[in-house]
């Protein structure tokens, strides 16, 4: 769609949709005057107003979507224990987990420094070959960080 026809279709839009939806047909008849193109984006942006304006919009895909979600089987993650070695980290004890991951006290076997590492789970279907996640070092020292942050990949 070029932008003119785009300027058009939302201007014969703002005017029709303040008309009773009964109305609507007549006045993209004489609006659109036999423009397909223009009528086809005018009904469009009328269609979406409507979904809107009544939560149509909540009741399609959406919910189907969540709801083929939930029928899924849950999927098992393999997250790494302590004496791991990933990507040059040594993990040690797992100090917390959540959503996202868990975060292991590990040592930078590089740096030869203690650090936090966080692991995302991924399923264990997974190839290890596609295995990548973030590494954010934490320096215990003064207990700052260190504002580096590497990437794991190939593991």
């Amino acid at each position: 769609m070029n932008a003119e026809l785009y300027r058009r279709a939302v201007s014969v839009f703002e005017e029709i949709c303040q008309l009773p939806r009964s109305e609507h047909a007549t006045a993209l008849d004489k609006a659109c005057a036999g423009d397909a193109e223009l009528r086809a984006q005018v009904e469009s942006l009328l269609e979406a107003d409507h979904a809107v304006s009544t939560g149509d919009f909540l009741r399609g895909r959406a919910l189907e979507d969540i709801a083929a979600m939930s029928k899924q089987p849950k999927v098992q993650v393999q997250v790494p224990g302590p004496n791991t070695v990933l990507a040059g980290f040594r993990l040690g004890a797992r100090i917390g987990a959540g959503g996202m991951g868990a975060v292991f006290e590990a040592e930078d076997l590089k740096l030869q420094r203690r650090v936090a590492v966080k692991v995302m789970p991924l399923p264990s279907t997974m190839p290890a070959s596609r295995l990548t996640g973030a590494i954010s070092p934490w320096s215990s020292s003064k207990g700052s960080r260190s504002g580096s942050c590497s990437r794991l990949s190939g593991v």
